[in-house]
């Protein structure tokens, strides 16, 4: 009986690492810049290219969008701090890989791009669930 325990244990830890990145996902973003999900703890814009000194928006990003050259995001401290009083917004962009922000509300954010000549994009992809653009072939760490 004891080894029966032992196997059934062995073999849920064997499953638990093969299952690891199953749920990671990316997008694509422009010029080398990818939205990536972790695991649920971490979800961020990465640069992927081989530029060394390029800005990378921190984790947690709750959600993004983006058009053109930019990368826009709505980012709280960590998913277990999801307070709405907390949201931080940036601007990405990713050509002269240089980030804006971080704004404390979309109308701050909103009122800086338009003094800059950039327009909000129209479409927000929430990260949670995985958005219908994501990529889940690819595993991150």
């Amino acid at each position: 009986m004891r080894k029966q325990y032992l196997l059934l244990i062995l073999l849920i830890l064997l499953m638990t690492a093969a299952c690891a990145g199953l749920s990671d996902w990316s997008v694509s973003l422009p010029n080398d810049y990818e939205v990536w999900h972790i695991h649920a703890n971490e979800i961020l814009i990465k640069y992927v290219g081989s530029a060394s000194d390029a800005e990378e928006i921190p984790s947690f990003v709750k959600e993004f969008a983006f058009q053109d050259q930019y990368v826009f995001t709505r980012n709280i401290a960590s998913i277990q701090q999801n307070n709405i009083l907390s949201e931080k917004y940036y601007v990405l962009d990713t050509r002269s890989r240089e980030m804006y922000g971080c704004y404390d509300s979309l109308n701050e954010l909103c009122a800086a791009v338009t003094q800059d000549g950039i327009s909000m994009p129209q479409k927000w992809y929430r990260t949670s669930p995985m958005p219908e653009i994501a990529d889940s072939s690819t595993e991150h760490s």
